[in-house]
């Protein structure tokens, strides 16, 4: 992990791939920064799992919701008015990766160290490339209850496009002009190899979260997007103004596994971004399947 603030990304693409456990290759600027959006709440449940192989949680634990928790694009949010909300970790990270929630990694992080805790334990898996978590998730719209939350949320949906069309419109301004919470293609891609040959989680955990990725609803026209029909992914999409993402994994016919992560951050249209992420997704699994050695 880096120390340095990188430079911020003004426009482009990133992509690597890696077959599990190899090292990336390196498709397209797979050295430069981008933001992880949401991809970041894969780091988030892997360390929440090596927790539970460890013994300090269990899958099972009951963790409450808090109002500090609560963030905007939020399946939680719904039920939280009702009353205050507890459940398991496991909901916790299923509803993290399979509906890319926004209060429930912060439920996580909060019972694990806070971004701290994610950023140590991402130094621990020796990968280069992923910076500066000491600021993940930050409030970037500067909401500080519930209330303002839901407040926020009205005042986008009078707006053309309603709250969903606030969120995939490119801003006048960057989002992150410091460039916190990054990752390079090729540490988002490294990370996943590991992964998927077994060397971040131990057997059960891992598991666990290949059962939990190979769910996610979100990002369908993604990495998905161009496969042929009945084609296994396993990812995490990230979301967010002008940067469109998606990493994970692509189960090839022959048994192998694809490791990939796209990053997008450029003012082009929000269906342009998924469809160049489904065009380098095929592109990536044709070349595994027909022309790698």
């Amino acid at each position: 992990m880096d120390d340095e603030v990188p430079e911020p990304v003004d426009s482009g693409v990133g992509a690597s791939i890696a077959f599990a456990g190899e090292e990336p290759i390196a498709l397209i600027n797979g050295d430069r920064p981008f933001p992880m959006m949401s991809t970041v709440k894969t780091l988030v449940s892997m360390q929440a799992l090596d927790l539970v192989s460890q013994g300090e949680l269990t899958l099972e634990t009951q963790i409450a919701i808090t109002d500090e928790d609560l963030s905007v694009m939020s399946p939680v949010n719904l039920t939280f008015p009702q009353a205050p909300t507890t459940t398991k970790l496991y909901n916790l990270i299923w509803t993290a990766i399979v509906d890319s929630d926004n209060t429930t990694p912060n439920t996580m992080m909060r019972v694990m160290g806070g971004p701290e805790g994610v950023e140590a334990w991402v130094r621990e898996q020796r990968v280069e490339g992923i910076s500066n978590l000491n600021d993940l998730f930050m409030d970037a719209y500067e909401l500080d209850s519930f209330d303002e939350v839901i407040e926020f949320l009205n005042e986008r949906d009078q707006e053309p496009g309603g709250a969903q069309g606030f969120f995939i419109r490119p801003l006048d301004t960057p989002f992150w002009d410091d460039m916190r919470d990054t990752t390079t293609p090729d540490a988002m891609a490294q990370l996943l190899s590991q992964f998927m040959a077994g060397e971040v989680l131990d057997a059960e955990r891992t598991e666990v979260l290949i059962d939990i990725m190979e769910q996610t609803r979100t990002g369908k026209a993604r990495l998905q997007g161009m496969l042929p029909p009945g084609t296994v992914v396993g990812h995490k999409t990230g979301t967010g103004h002008d940067s469109i993402n998606d990493a994970g994994w692509i189960r090839l016919p022959d048994g192998r596994v694809l490791v990939i992560a796209v990053y997008n951050r450029n003012k082009a249209s929000f269906d342009t971004k998924e469809q160049v992420i489904a065009q380098i997704a095929r592109a990536a699994y044709d070349w595994a399947l027909y022309a790698a050695e």
